[in-house]
């Protein structure tokens, strides 16, 4: 009988041991930091202007998360200085250059459900008609569970952003400001108001001897008496008185 119930109180030791250690790691792995990344900036901009990318890691789970590292990508772009970091947490480790981002502290410093974004400043160095982009690759992170440092899961793959370089207008498309020169327009030839020679309109020679032949004739209303009339007939007398007195002499 003794012999039994030492049978059963081993078989029931085992089963909580086993029962035990079958719950752990389902609540470590509850407990387990995971998180994810993004990449925001523009999706159109100019050649030679600066512009800003921001890259966002998000806490999904876990008591807290103190480590964030990825590599930088970037086509097209010149990154300016080192990024600034804007989750208002510190970290003794602060590396965010053209190439690598890396974040680190002892302890746990953004919880779950908060972020860290990293700010870089970049200038446009493509031609238009060319593509830029910015990314991150490679990205890793830790956390802790139960005090104890951890890997985080990380689920957010490799995000980028492309844009497209526009056209900047040419030194001769900008505009000055001054009014352009207008053609000037020149007076066409006006016509002059003096009369033209008109030969159809002077008078002929014909036509001014007969004006001054016309000069002897009264014209219509004049009551002066003409006196041509009776100078021919005087004349006309005389030479009748003239020829009555040849014949007489010539008969006697």
């Amino acid at each position: 009988m003794k012999k039994t119930r030492k049978v059963w109180m081993t078989v029931a030791f085992v089963l909580a041991a086993v029962m035990v250690m079958g719950i752990c790691p389902v609540a470590f792995a509850a407990d387990a930091p995971s998180f994810t990344a993004s990449v925001d900036g523009p999706k159109s901009v100019k050649q030679g202007e600066t512009v800003t990318y921001q890259v966002t890691f998000t806490v999904n789970s876990g008591e807290g998360m103190g480590a964030f590292d990825a590599a930088v990508n970037t086509s097209g772009l010149s990154v300016q200085g080192t990024a600034r970091v804007t989750s208002g947490q510190s970290f003794y480790v602060n590396v965010c250059d053209a190439s690598n981002i890396v974040l680190a502290n002892d302890s746990n410093v953004v919880a779950a459900g908060q972020s860290v974004t990293v700010v870089y400043t970049a200038k446009v160095t493509a031609k238009a008609g060319e593509t830029v982009s910015f990314g991150i690759s490679s990205v890793h992170g830790g956390g802790r569970v139960g005090g104890t440092a951890t890997p985080a899961a990380y689920t957010g793959g490799s995000p980028s952003v492309t844009g497209t370089v526009t056209a900047e207008p040419g030194p001769s498309d900008q505009p000055t400001g001054e009014p352009t020169a207008q053609p000037t327009e020149e007076p066409t030839t006006q016509p002059t108001e003096e009369p033209t020679s008109d030969p159809a309109v002077q008078p002929s020679a014909s036509a001014s001897a007969n004006a001054d032949d016309l000069d002897d004739v009264p014209k219509t209303g004049d009551t002066s008496i003409p006196v041509w009339p009776f100078a021919a007939i005087g004349i006309a007398a005389a030479g009748v008185l003239v020829f009555a007195a040849g014949k007489k002499v010539f008969s006697k």
